[in-house]
């Protein structure tokens, strides 16, 4: 606001014209002062020896100097800190206990009975063929307790009894030995 109304004054913009009317006469009578007297430069009696410099230049760029001002390599840096380290690695985790069980698969296959009257059973287990009579050891603790034209009946120690059907697979349990 102030800026406008120095803009349109009449007395303003003849103050700012003979101002520069002034500076315009000091410039062109040189401020009435004369340029300074400088010093001439001394000049050399002996020429420079071009030996002289060379051999200052070779001490420059020494190699050895050089490595010199090179930091070591495998030092510590000056602002080293143990703060941004990575965390140590987890410990590693404990191994799964060995299956105190294993799973067996069993199939009855058949069966067949002597001339003295003793019947005999097609066991096959995993890729064994077993061939058992009633109280046969088929698998550890499973003994043949009953075998009929469809089925064949297994006992444990524990009483624990499986029917196998004929033609029909079945898993059982096993300790592991």
């Amino acid at each position: 606001m102030i800026l406008r109304r120095l803009e349109n004054s009449r007395t303003f913009s003849i103050i700012l014209l003979a101002g520069t009317f002034l500076l315009l006469v000091l410039a062109i009578s040189d401020l009435g002062g004369e340029p300074r007297e400088r010093a001439e430069l001394k000049s050399r009696s002996t020429p420079l020896n071009a030996m002289v410099l060379a051999r200052k230049m070779e001490l420059l760029f020494n190699p050895a100097a050089i490595q010199a001002l090179r930091p070591a390599t495998n030092g510590l840096p000056i602002v080293y800190t143990m703060h941004f380290q990575p965390p140590p690695p987890p410990p590693a985790p404990a191994p799964p206990p060995t299956p105190t069980m294993k799973k067996v698969q069993v199939t009855f296959q058949g069966v067949y009975q002597t001339a003295d009257g003793v019947k005999k059973a097609f066991i096959k287990v995993g890729e064994e063929l077993v061939v058992g009579t009633l109280g046969a050891k088929v698998l550890a603790g499973w003994t043949v307790s009953d075998i009929a034209l469809r089925t064949l009946t297994l006992k444990d120690a524990a009483s624990q009894t499986n029917i196998l059907e004929f033609s029909v697979a079945k898993e059982i349990e096993v300790p592991n030995q």
